[in-house]
């Protein structure tokens, strides 16, 4: 705006100028001196030329500025284009070992209860996984309220896709400490069933690593 502004002053500066060019030679027509009246002359023709450079040099910088904006906003775009195609992988793959993790976990009181089993802890370790997995979903549903948010003309892009990285390193955290509840309860049945190894749950799929 400020050098719109600046534009818009040298332009009315010029025509200020031939103006003055002007007055000069009607001054010398009326009986002025004719030397008083070139070197006025001289004057506005060289103040002219000051004020077309610099209108000159604002066009320029103008055209360099937008040029630049026009790359920012591409590279922005291209930026929110993948942050939507990641957002549905991982949750995809997130959702995934949910259910896997679900279903061992359901797989493992089964074959407790069949087996009638006392298993140490127990209520406090399904707690436990429950309380994982609920982790899960919730800072899944902030992972994709952010990734919705980004928006190359909001207020803050930047600000957005740093939270959205923030998100996805905290599912990640989520879903380790989910499969840790998981194994945890998978040793207590081994344990109470007389076993002695452990295995780990179903390995992380792809994506969210």
């Amino acid at each position: 705006m400020r050098k719109v502004i600046l534009l818009r002053t040298a332009i009315a500066s010029v025509l200020l100028v031939l103006g003055m060019s002007t007055a000069a030679i009607a001054q010398d027509s009326t009986g002025g001196s004719r030397a008083e009246a070139e070197a006025r002359i001289k004057s506005a023709l060289e103040q002219r030329k000051k004020f077309e450079q610099e209108a000159t040099k604002l066009r320029a910088e103008a055209k360099a500025k937008q040029r630049l904006e026009g790359e920012k906003k591409r590279s922005c775009q291209k930026v929110e284009t993948k942050i939507t195609g990641h957002t549905g992988n991982f949750n995809s793959s997130a959702q995934k070992q949910l259910e896997a993790f679900t279903a061992i976990t359901k797989r493992v009181q089964d074959f407790a209860a069949r087996k009638n089993l006392t298993i140490a802890d127990e209520a406090a370790l399904v707690a436990e996984i429950k309380a994982a997995a609920a982790k899960v979903v919730a800072d899944l549903a902030v992972l994709k309220a952010d990734a919705g948010a980004f928006k190359c003309d909001g207020d803050n892009p930047k600000g957005t896709l740093e939270a959205f990285k923030s998100d996805a390193a905290l599912v990640r955290s989520d879903l380790k400490v989910y499969r840790e509840a998981v194994r945890k309860l998978i040793q207590a049945v081994r344990q109470a069933n007389g076993e002695s190894k452990t295995p780990a749950p179903s390995p992380t799929p792809a994506g969210v690593n």
